[in-house]
């Protein structure tokens, strides 16, 4: 049975997408335009998406190290024997991979 709240849509959400929608089409159609700066423009639109994916790559590398906090929390509760080398093991390094990846797509909005 459907929960009609569930599928109906806000105003709020129709008002966002009908303003956000057209500016966003209007930049999308300005940046395929040939113009003076328009590689620098493109790169300083892509480069916080950049940043922040490093961000987070490179604070779970390190999470996940051998002597990784991880591992570290682990030893410090008591459950040591749990501690793996979560990239680096073939057997346990895909679901690893998968449990961030699931972190990642639902931490944002």
């Amino acid at each position: 049975m459907r929960d009609d709240a569930t599928f109906s849509l806000r105003p709020e959400s129709a008002r966002e997408f009908l303003s956000r929608g057209p500016i966003a089409l209007g930049f999308a159609l300005l940046l395929n335009q040939k113009m003076h700066g328009q590689s620098l423009i493109r790169v300083l639109i892509f480069v916080p998406y950049v940043i922040s994916e490093v961000i987070v790559r490179t604070g779970w590398s390190l999470m996940l190290q051998t002597n990784g906090a991880v591992n570290g929390l682990l030893r410090s509760i008591g459950l040591g024997w749990l501690t793996s080398d979560w990239l680096s093991n073939p057997n346990i390094a895909i679901w690893t991979l998968m449990l961030i990846l699931t972190w990642k797509s639902s931490a944002s909005p």
